[in-house]
């Protein structure tokens, strides 16, 4: 099978590829995975989570955005340690991946890896790369980390934890614990970076509302995530319930039996 460079494949393809830092202004084309289905129903709260992104991006995290042919097609989006609200940090100067994405029909192109050769160059000064990965092909599968050079540290709860080394062989992780939670009721946790936390918080909260069931509401930001541990969720009477999309009677029924 013959081998063609990523200048050789974009010749052939006649795509025009660029890769833009985001700021305030980015916010518009942020999420690019909402384009692979106009009729996503994240879009219904995506505006939620791009007046977030406004207001956060060069504060809690950075990132990327893929254009080809002037069109979003993917996006890498990172926070530094430091300035970390999600539920795994590190030590001091760590680069922690929060989301990346190439729309499908762009992939197995090269452009994942020239993201994070973009990356790497513009933080050279960090000692290394974490992301949370999966276990799941749908979603940040750990596979395609690897194929960058990220190697598995740690396994929990259907993450893998990984490690791509710049200036240090080995970072401390850490893997913050879920804490403080013991509320009767329903609790609800909510980081809005990304448009699926929003919408299934919505649909928690018209049940309740609904069911006339009192809810008491807390957006994880700097001064908090410590405090909680985890940066999203919902819980009755203290226990966690993994809401999915679209479960309206499951809500109902855990609500029925332990609220009413």
């Amino acid at each position: 099978m013959p081998c063609f460079s990523w200048k050789t494949i974009q010749q052939r393809i006649k795509v025009n590829v660029e890769i833009k830092l985001i700021n305030k202004g980015s916010s518009g084309f942020a999420f690019s995975c909402l384009k692979e289905d106009k009729s996503n129903p994240l879009n219904v709260t995506s505006e939620i989570s791009r007046e977030y992104f406004k207001n956060e991006v060069g504060k809690s995290f950075s990132g990327y955005h893929l254009f080809i042919d002037n069109k979003i097609s993917g996006h890498l989006y990172y926070s530094i340690s430091q300035n970390s609200i999600l539920p795994f940090t590190a030590e001091d100067d760590v680069i922690l991946i929060i989301c990346t994405w190439i729309l499908r029909k762009y992939r197995n192109m090269g452009l994942g890896k020239r993201l994070f050769e973009r990356l790497k160059e513009d933080n050279k000064d960090m000692k290394g790369i974490v992301v949370r990965a999966t276990t799941s092909p749908i979603f940040m599968y750990y596979t395609h980390f690897q194929r960058f050079g990220f190697r598995p540290v740690y396994q929990d709860k259907g993450y893998v934890y990984m490690y791509l080394p710049l200036k240090a062989e080995k970072v401390k992780v850490i893997i913050r614990k879920e804490k403080n939670i013991n509320k009767e009721g329903i609790f609800i946790l909510r980081n809005n970076f990304c448009p699926m936390i929003p919408f299934k918080v919505s649909e928690i909260k018209k049940i309740a509302t609904e069911l006339s069931i009192h809810y008491e509401e807390v957006e994880i930001n700097h001064e908090n995530i410590e405090k909680y541990g985890i940066d999203n969720g919902v819980f009755i009477n203290g226990m966690k319930y993994p809401y999915n999309v679209g479960d309206r009677d499951l809500i109902k029924k855990v609500i029925d039996e332990n609220l009413r």
